[in-house]
């Protein structure tokens, strides 16, 4: 199997960005960069260098339209993945032409997914909800991590726990995932956003405003909507935000990536 490089990856994962973005602008549904995706368009016009996937977020009330629509229109050569098909909940978009070598995945390369881009649901809510529901959703995530979501190789030790764990727990990764969306529903929309299911930035109050009016940024060679107020955005996510980080955490999220036999 053809490895790619990292700007091969990055090619790709345009073409998977602009089929999202071409079907939420055809049916009025608002995509924005969120994370790194936003933080890579603000201090490097495009891609932070060592990462290789992207992130946008969706308000939640088109969450599920959104992954029923991609579904039906994206080209042949991309897959939408649902909470209900995977660990987390958010919409993963692959591109099943190629495969993301990751060592905590215990199945065989020729059966492991593709590069994906990641679509979080951007929830409104009041500032109550930061002290009781989003925490709760944060620990239905920590319970998914400690039972569904994979060890290193070399740590077999915990892989094999997990296997065992996988067997006698009363719940499934999906089970815990309607459980996130049944807590979502009751959150009283208010005057902050958040992205509770974020593994990082969970707990961050995102203000509105900083939203609106919504703004397009140059990344790479295309134009993707961002956050009006990314200055403010960022600093809540990542404080010194221009500040490069040491070189020992600028790593990679995939492994080794491949283009699939038979393309």
């Amino acid at each position: 199997m053809k490895q790619l490089n990292i700007d091969e990856v990055h090619n790709r994962l345009l073409e998977i960005a602009d089929a999202v973005e071409k079907i939420c602008v055809k049916h009025n549904i608002p995509l924005y960069m969120v994370g790194g995706t936003m933080l890579g368009a603000v201090r490097h016009k495009g891609f932070i260098p060592w990462d290789d996937d992207m992130d946008f977020g969706v308000p939640y009330e088109y969450f599920h339209l959104v992954a029923d629509i991609l579904k039906q229109e994206l080209p042949k050569r991309f897959k939408c993945l649902t909470y209900n098909e995977g660990n987390d909940f958010h919409i993963k978009v692959e591109d099943h032409e190629t495969i993301a070598r990751d060592v905590r995945i215990d199945k065989p390369l020729s059966e492991q997914p593709g590069i994906t881009i990641d679509i979080f649901p951007i929830v409104s809510c009041n500032e109550d909800a930061f002290s009781t529901v989003i925490p709760k959703i944060r620990n239905i995530y920590m319970t998914k991590r400690r039972v569904f979501i994979g060890s290193t190789e070399r740590q077999w030790y915990k892989k094999w726990a997990k296997r065992f764990l996988r067997l006698i727990v009363p719940y499934t990764a999906s089970s815990l995932n309607q459980k996130t969306d049944k807590l979502i529903k009751e959150i009283t929309p208010g005057k902050f956003l958040s992205i509770p299911v974020s593994p990082n930035f969970w707990n961050r109050k995102l203000k509105k405003e900083w939203f609106f009016p919504t703004t397009r940024f140059k990344f790479e060679d295309r134009e993707y909507t961002g956050i009006r107020d990314y200055d403010a955005y960022l600093k809540t996510l990542y404080n010194d935000y221009m500040k490069l980080p040491p070189k020992e955490k600028q790593i990679v999220h995939m492994d080794d990536v491949y283009i699939r036999e038979g393309y």
